[in-house]
């Protein structure tokens, strides 16, 4: 998972843009609408059989958002319906009806996979402009893993950082 570094002139403070942690894959919106067969209310043998007829191989190297456009009423079992068969399909999935949700929700799952062994003891800054809006809720879970193990966290530019904590008990 990436890291931008800063210079050594930074005097060893290590900025993370969450963005780099993004997985390299290709994203597809895709909307419920085309795994009802045109009908306007989801009927579950139509559904079923256009889950069956999804070539997986387009969906390689893919993370998928479920979106529902057109506000049909589904049934609950529809959102896990769709997102057990591509998982079975090694195709990550979430309910996102942007780019944006998506990696929301990407990043906010996989924040406990995340190897801070980088960080320890560390003057940590996460970056605050990024090429996307990222939600607090990101920048919170995110920021509570980085307060375990580093020595300072501190949020946005270097020309202007927000000092989260220090803890002075960390020794290097």
């Amino acid at each position: 998972m990436g890291v931008l570094v800063d210079s050594p002139t930074s005097k060893g403070l290590l900025t993370i843009d969450l963005v780099k942690i993004l997985p390299k894959s290709r994203v597809e919106i895709l909307d419920v609408q085309h795994f009802m067969g045109g009908a306007p209310l989801l009927k579950e043998t139509a559904f079923r059989k256009a889950l069956q007829d999804i070539d997986f191989d387009l969906f390689k190297n893919t993370i998928v958002g479920f979106s529902n456009q057109e506000k049909h009423i589904l049934p609950q079992w529809a959102s896990i319906l769709l997102a057990v068969k591509f998982e079975q399909n090694n195709v990550w999935t979430t309910w996102a009806d942007s780019k944006e949700t998506l990696y929301n929700q990407w990043l906010l799952e996989h924040v406990e996979e995340w190897d801070t062994s980088l960080y320890v003891n560390a003057r940590v800054s996460i970056k605050g402009c990024t090429e996307l809006t990222l939600s607090a809720r990101v920048y919170m879970a995110y920021a509570r893993k980085l307060l375990q193990v580093s020595k300072v966290v501190s949020f946005g530019e270097k020309c202007a950082l927000v000092p989260i904590s220090k803890d002075v008990s960390l020794k290097s």
